[in-house]
């Protein structure tokens, strides 16, 4: 059996998306009117906060889980390789 070819942009997919979700609601929580340029202060509504935590949370624990079953598939499928 010939090994799967890795594609490029397939392997960005994950890191490419946390990036994008990351910013995306940095900029909803700044545009928001969460900036006060008169005052030189910065407040982030507490709806804010309870999102960045559950988003984040996921986006983190799907990424890392992912990569980390990844890894252990790809050890164990060549664990039984090598014993044929």
């Amino acid at each position: 059996m010939e090994p799967i070819k890795e594609n490029k942009w397939a392997s960005k997919i994950r890191p490419l998306s946390l990036l994008f979700l990351n910013l995306f609601v940095a900029f909803l929580t700044i545009a928001d009117g969460n900036m006060h340029w008169d005052e030189l202060h910065f407040t982030v509504a507490k709806e804010y906060i309870s999102l960045y935590q559950y988003l984040l949370l996921l986006a983190y624990s799907f990424y890392f889980g992912g990569r980390s079953v990844e890894k252990v598939s790809q050890i164990l499928k060549s664990n039984k390789e090598g014993k044929k």
